[in-house]
């Protein structure tokens, strides 16, 4: 997930994690007070054919330099001296210090990479799963607090799930291929290995190599 981060820093302001790396996309402001989004997750759901989809969210008192530039980009006195809570009263912290809070956020989504990969496919085309996303959290934070707009969250979002995506695409691909070259070879003796051979060279890829499982993108260690 780390290309659409770094393309992002290119248009948009980042926000800086715990680690010290500024991979959290800045979506919101209110006075001095920053909130940062970083997607972090694709994983099986507990329950079987579904899979769960989640973020990061993070609040801290951006510096100076960091804050976009905004037509009247002054710190209004109503928002001086916020504290995080007070910043964002719609969110519950999971942690929370002088400095910064941060939090999970998230959804389950029907399909699964292992036995529902088109299902699940289905569902992060078309930008449903990013306007969900967006749409939640501009709702959290209050349309008049975003300092992106919609679109652009939404186009940032799918740029960041986009490579868990093409897995998924690559996983439904070598599933057909597979059945296909089995249709057309039932009632016929042959080697597995060319069978499988056939079916992958029947894939858009460069080598016909194997098709590469969808990993937990897990938290990064992030908080």
């Amino acid at each position: 997930m780390a290309n659409a981060s770094t393309n992002a820093q290119q248009t948009h302001k980042m926000m800086q994690g715990t680690g010290g790396v500024k991979d959290y996309l800045l979506i919101a402001m209110k006075g001095e007070i920053g909130l940062g989004l970083k997607p972090n997750m694709i994983a099986p759901g507990k329950k079987p054919g579904t899979t769960y989809v989640g973020a990061r969210i993070r609040s801290a008192k951006v510096p100076e330099a960091d804050r976009p530039k905004l037509a009247g980009n002054v710190v209004s006195l109503a928002f001086k001296n916020l504290t995080l809570n007070e910043a964002w009263p719609g969110i519950t912290w999971e942690k929370m210090d002088a400095s910064r809070a941060s939090t999970q956020i998230g959804m389950f989504l029907r399909g699964s990479p292992d036995d529902s990969p088109q299902m699940l496919l289905d569902e992060l085309a078309d930008h449903k799963l990013a306007s969900k996303m967006a749409d939640y959290l501009i709702e959290l934070l209050g349309e008049g607090n975003m300092v992106l707009s919609r679109d652009e969250i939404i186009t940032w979002i799918d740029q960041t799930y986009a490579p868990a995506a093409q897995k998924i695409a690559r996983a439904v691909a070598a599933s057909n291929a597979i059945e296909a070259e089995i249709e057309s070879s039932i009632g016929t003796f042959g080697m597995q290995a060319e069978l499988m051979k056939k079916a992958y060279k029947s894939l858009p890829t460069e080598d016909g190599s194997d098709v590469p499982d969808i990993e937990d993108e897990g938290t990064d260690g992030e908080d």
